[in-house]
C-alpha cells in the first residue's frame, strides 16, 4: 500500500491504480527471479536494517551517555535518566 501510494505521488496517478502496479511489478519480480531473487531481496533488507539498529543504538547511547547533568540512582530510575536532582527536564 505504501509503495502505490507513494507512487500515487510522484507519477500522479490514482491510488488504486498505482497500487496494481506496484503489485504487479512485484509479481513480476518474484515470478521471473524465483524464490532466490526474493532471499536475496530479504538479504538486502535485512543488511540496511542491521547497519540502521547499529548507527541508532550507538547514536542514542552517545547522547545519553554524554549527557553533562546525568545522575543515575538505581533506587529512583528511571526518573533520573531525564530530570535532574531538582526535577527539570534534561532530553
Amino acid at each position: 500500500m505504501f509503495v502505490g501510494s507513494t507512487l500515487s505521488v510522484i507519477i500522479g496517478l490514482d491510488m488504486w491504480i498505482s497500487v496494481v502496479v506496484s503489485a504487479a511489478i512485484a509479481l513480476l519480480y518474484t515470478v521471473l527471479g524465483g524464490l532466490y531473487s526474493v532471499a536475496y531481496t530479504d538479504l538486502v533488507q535485512l543488511f540496511f536494517m542491521v547497519v540502521g539498529l547499529v548507527s541508532l543504538t550507538g547514536r542514542n547511547t552517545g547522547r545519553l551517555l554524554s549527557h553533562s547533568k546525568l545522575n543515575y540512582d538505581p533506587l529512583t530510575a528511571p526518573t533520573t535518566l531525564f530530570y535532574d536532582q531538582d526535577y527539570r527536564k534534561l532530553v
